[in-house]
């Protein structure tokens, strides 16, 4: 699941990538998954992540990205913040 907000009270996008054993892992079918956040909230939902077929021991790290595809202008930097969430270990069995 994601839980993303975005700063403030105003409304915007938010990117979402992963990472599974440090490499870069499709979300949703995709490289990445871009989120609509209204004004003044919280948007919530699903997300969907391949594991290796390998057995063995992966890190899956997530990452959110604010304004991805906007121009930083330096006058509200909080509303380009790039965060990670916390990592776990995933265990592939046979």
């Amino acid at each position: 699941m994601y839980n993303v907000s975005y700063p403030g009270n105003k409304a915007g996008q938010v990117l979402i990538m992963a990472t599974v054993g440090f490499e870069s892992a499709t979300v949703n079918d995709k490289p990445y998954l871009l989120v609509d956040v209204p004004e003044s909230k919280t948007a919530i939902g699903e997300i969907n992540l391949v594991a290796p077929k390998t057995t063995g021991l992966y890190e899956v790290i997530s990452y959110s990205i604010n304004s991805p595809f906007e121009k930083i202008d330096g006058k509200s930097l909080e509303d380009f913040r790039a965060q990670a969430a916390p990592r776990f270990t995933l265990e592939v069995k046979d």
